[in-house]
Order: structure tokens, then C-alpha cells, then sequence
């Protein structure tokens, strides 16, 4: 039987998890130890960067963590080999060909997009903050400027 089964994971040196304190606080625990997002050890935001696809900022990666991996559970968010898990509820990533890649969540918010951002945020119980950051991560991601082209786009691409 491994030692670390019945441990919470995080609690060795290798393995991070996640969770929310609030509504924008995201801590971690890793190497025994409970940090602030914003201190966690830089290998730690390579292997988010990997799996959200682009070198996203500090805010980015803080924001797709409390979209994606806000509570506690018995499963390492980063494993002991460095690969971050993939939550069920984000189903399959959108690849781009510009190696960056489309989450379930900016597809939810894309595919409502002709409408306001706030009835967006009320349709998917978001914060309208949160709905504006998809929207612009969406646009950077595509390298699109405006909504009429995300809609042209998402159409073309059958969402």
C-alpha cells in the first residue's frame, strides 16, 4: 500500500493542489506546506502554462485555476510527475493551431457571445469580471479583435 494514499495531496514534494478562498483567492498546498498563488515555486506556473497552451500571466493562470480547480479533494491537481489533471467538467480542450488551446469555459461564454456580457454572466452564473476576461482571452487566443469576428469564427467552427 502507498504511504501517501490517505494523505491530502500536496503534501509531498512533488504533488500541488488547489483551492479557492473566496471568490478570487486561490491557495496551494505543496511540500508540506500551504502557499499563496503568487509564491508558489516558478516550475508550478510552467506546468499551468503547459496546460493552458499560451505563457499566460500570473492573473491568467490565478483566474483558470478558480475556474477549474477551486476545492479540495483527494486527487493532486499536479502529480508527482509534473502533469496537471484534467477536471472532468472541462471536457475536451479546443487545440489552435497556434499551439494555445480554447477551454469549455470560453467555449460556453463564445458560444453566447452575441449576447451582453452581463446576460452571459447571469446565463452561466458567472461573474461579469469573469466573462470579460474569457472574452478577451477568447480574442487574443484567435488574434481576433471584436465580437462580430469571434461570432463569424464560431460559426465557421461549428460552435
Amino acid at each position: 500500500m502507498n504511504a501517501h494514499k490517505n494523505m491530502l495531496p500536496g503534501m509531498n514534494s512533488k504533488e500541488v493542489e488547489f483551492y479557492a478562498v473566496g471568490d478570487n483567492k486561490v491557495m496551494a498546498i505543496h511540500d508540506e506546506q500551504i502557499w499563496n498563488f503568487q509564491e508558489l515555486p516558478q516550475f508550478v506556473f510552467e506546468i499551468i502554462r503547459k496546460t493552458m497552451g499560451f505563457n499566460a500571466s500570473v492573473a491568467e493562470m490565478q483566474h483558470f485555476i478558480l475556474d477549474h480547480y477551486n476545492r479540495l479533494d483527494f486527487t493532486p491537481d499536479i502529480s508527482e510527475d509534473g502533469t496537471m489533471s484534467i477536471p472532468e467538467h472541462l471536457g475536451n480542450l479546443i487545440p489552435l493551431e497556434n499551439g494555445q488551446v480554447i477551454t469549455a469555459s470560453e467555449v460556453r461564454v463564445l458560444s453566447l457571445y452575441p449576447m451582453p456580457d452581463k446576460n452571459i454572466a447571469d446565463t452561466l452564473c458567472l461573474a461579469e469580471s469573469t466573462v470579460i476576461g474569457h472574452g478577451q482571452s477568447i480574442r487574443a487566443k484567435l488574434g481576433l479583435t471584436n465580437r462580430a469576428e469571434c461570432a463569424l469564427w464560431t460559426s465557421r467552427n461549428g460552435i
